[in-house]
């Protein structure tokens, strides 16, 4: 008798571990490392706060008043990128981009190279409903706008260039704000009807040093 209740005490806790391993499989985000500069950690805090830009100060640049003021209280998502970057290892690992921002395959001379960079991928779960996703980087000039089409596995996968070089690679910056060491991306997920069903901020914070 001692033995079966082992037995099923056992089978229980495998059926839960299962269930749970399963569910933390499907989180709502997602950080794909896709960067070549395998020596950076690029990590997801999973623990979020709230952010608005309603007075301004060290953070709240004017910029960012002027671009995420008007949203209030938002569910912020916080990415921290950390280490070294080493020029001269990594001259080479780096992605060319035309001068609209598409990569431009190493096969292909007829296409003028405007930059080069590097990125990594932020996966987040789709809400019921959603038809467009909305845009605002405090890094980029114009608001950016996904439709439908661009979904596929029920996720937002959004690739986020934190590095750029020159075309010759004599400058290399990141993409952030050089006095907060950080930036934010405002998305904004909206049903057929144009109308708001979540929205969140992703601050990407920086501490990395060139060698």
């Amino acid at each position: 008798m001692f033995k079966t209740k082992k037995y099923f005490v056992f089978l229980f806790l495998l059926i839960a571990s299962i269930v749970l391993n399963g569910c933390n499989k499907n989180e709502i985000f997602e950080i794909k490392n896709t960067a070549q500069i395998s020596s950076l950690k690029i990590k997801y805090n999973t623990q979020h706060s709230t952010k608005n830009f309603n007075k301004l100060s060290s953070s709240n640049t004017q910029k960012r008043l002027e671009l995420f003021s008007e949203f209030g209280d938002v569910e912020c998502v916080k990415i921290n990128i950390s280490g070294k970057i080493n020029k001269s290892k990594n001259i080479y690992n780096l992605t060319p981009k035309d001068l609209e921002g598409n990569k431009i395959p190493f096969d292909n001379s007829s296409t003028a190279i405007s930059y080069f960079s590097d990125s990594f991928q932020v996966k987040i779960k789709l809400p019921n409903s959603t038809y467009k996703v909305s845009i605002k980087d405090d890094m980029l000039p114009n608001s950016l706008s996904y439709s439908s089409h661009n979904f596929n596995d029920k996720y937002f996968k959004l690739n986020i260039e934190y590095l750029k070089t020159n075309v010759d690679k004599s400058i290399w910056k990141l993409n952030c704000n050089n006095d907060t060491n950080d930036c934010f991306i405002y998305i904004k997920f909206l049903n057929e009807h144009n109308e708001k069903i979540k929205d969140y901020f992703l601050n990407i914070i920086f501490d990395v040093k060139f060698t």
